[in-house]
């Protein structure tokens, strides 16, 4: 039993460490699509959008990028 705690806790340890490269891989992505729009002449304001927890861009105004 001993073994399988240990499988357990690897995988956990793995996966938690997974996670926080995914999410830190998400802000590093939010940042640059943010300077990006901001290049292009673009508002970019974080009420007018959010990711959802899928990780896809949601607008929460049509004209939310519109000059």
């Amino acid at each position: 039993m001993s073994g399988d705690s240990r499988s357990r806790r690897r995988v956990a340890k793995r996966l938690d460490a997974f996670l926080a490269r995914s999410r830190d891989a998400i802000a590093n992505l939010e940042a640059e699509v943010t300077a990006v729009l901001r290049r292009l002449g673009l508002r970019s304001r974080a009420e007018d959008c959010s990711v959802t927890e899928q990780g896809e861009l949601q607008l929460d105004e049509v004209t939310a990028f519109c000059s």
